[in-house]
Parts: structure tokens; C-alpha cells; sequence
């Protein structure tokens, strides 16, 4: 099945942050069968940003 239009979203709105375990996420999906895409990859940093106190702090906004 071929895929129709962009897969890559056009329009980001992401709340900033300055700390973040998407590299964590990543790296623990790393040794699954299911690899990532790039698109993907660059999503986990956003969705795993973190607060100050350390908690989850999921920052995409729509």
C-alpha cells in the first residue's frame, strides 16, 4: 500500500522546554524489533520533556 501525502507533520506547535528523556525512549526502543522512524524519534523528545521536579510533563499542545 503506498502512502498519500506528507507522513511528516508540516505544523509543529510544542510548548519549549529544557530538559527532556526522549533519548532514554529511544534508546530503549533501540533493541526491539520495531525501530523508529526519524519522525517518530523527533516526537519522543517533545512528548517525554520533563519539569523541573523531575515528573512527566507532556508538552504538545494542539
Amino acid at each position: 500500500m503506498d502512502r498519500v501525502g506528507n507522513q511528516t507533520p508540516t505544523v509543529s506547535v510544542v510548548l519549549p522546554y529544557t530538559e527532556t528523556r526522549g533519548q532514554e525512549a529511544v534508546d530503549l526502543n533501540d533493541p526491539s524489533e520495531n525501530t523508529m522512524m526519524e519522525r517518530q524519534a523527533a516526537l519522543m523528545y517533545d512528548i517525554m520533556a520533563v519539569d523541573p521536579e523531575d515528573l512527566r510533563d507532556f508538552r504538545i499542545s494542539s
